[in-house]
């Protein structure tokens, strides 16, 4: 078993990933990304290659189970998805920041980015499916990020057995139906509730408007859920030891004397604490 932390991110096209740097403790983290399009598995991996961390990218469709599924390659690449666009949503302008200064401030009509120049057909899998029946030599995920484009709620579906070791979720979602048939934040959080997870914050946001400007609320968002109570196999110091150095450093008050505990997560968004 790995002492270090293990940090999945899904929709990692372009080596990116939620999980806040930490550089003073990469050696620390091993670093896990998945992207179902197979051509960005090389620039994913050329764009860590300066990082002195361990890193897998993987060209694996994550889905709700192992299936062949059809794969929209969108003329915006990071748009790219399984899930079929909901044509009410398609003339939405799709709004990037709030302020001149903000370095994405853009906008866009969403149906014109979300077109689909080309189809996958795509072996998809689940993560019960990688890690429940031993098929990834990747450690199994303490941290787990999702921004796929609509399809986060089918993946934690198909990840059941696996959030039950998974201390925190990322994941982006939606307040209205972007998708066809698309899930809501409303849903997330009735399931990862039922999980044993956490609400603690929405972190950051985008919005859609039928003008161009941002004037309808935030219409797709990330949000963060840390579970309420984890158990692990078998103390792991070397992990706990990272996890506090982490948190010290990003101002968290992240402790504990050891991982069999309760997980209480404080009102203040990002503030997370373990107590005996």
């Amino acid at each position: 078993m790995s002492n270090k932390l293990s940090v999945h991110h899904v929709g990692g096209r372009n080596g990116s990933q939620q999980f806040p740097p930490a550089k003073a403790f990469e050696t620390d983290i091993v670093n896990v990304l998945y992207d179902a399009d197979p051509d960005c598995v090389d620039h994913a991996r050329e764009q860590n290659a300066t990082r002195h961390v361990e890193i897998h990218v993987l060209p694996y469709c994550i889905a709700d189970s192992s299936r062949t599924i059809s794969f929209n390659l969108n003329r915006d690449p990071f748009t790219s998805t399984y899930c079929k666009m909901n044509p009410g949503i398609a003339q939405s302008y799709y709004y990037y920041g709030g302020h001149v200064s903000h370095r994405q401030n853009h906008d866009y009509v969403y149906g014109e980015v979300a077109t689909p120049i080309k189809k996958l057909e795509l072996s998809a899998v689940s993560l019960d499916d990688l890690f429940q029946n031993g098929k990834s030599t990747a450690p199994s995920p303490d941290f787990l990020s999702l921004d796929t484009d609509g399809s986060e709620y089918g993946i934690l579906q198909g990840a059941g057995k696996t959030l039950e070791s998974v201390l925190a979720v990322y994941s982006e979602f939606e307040f209205q139906h972007v998708f066809k048939d698309g899930h809501m934040f409303g849903d997330l959080a009735h399931f990862l509730h039922d999980k044993g997870y956490f609400f603690v914050g929405i972190y950051e946001s985008v919005r859609y408007s039928p003008y161009c400007a941002a004037t309808a609320s935030s219409s797709s968002a990330a949000l963060c859920f840390c579970a309420q109570s984890i158990t692990w196999s078998a103390p792991v110091p070397h992990q706990q030891r990272c996890a506090r150095s982490y948190a010290s450093s990003h101002s968290l008050p992240f402790f504990t004397r050891k991982w069999n505990t309760r997980l209480n997560v404080c009102a203040a968004p990002k503030i997370i604490r373990r107590t005996q």
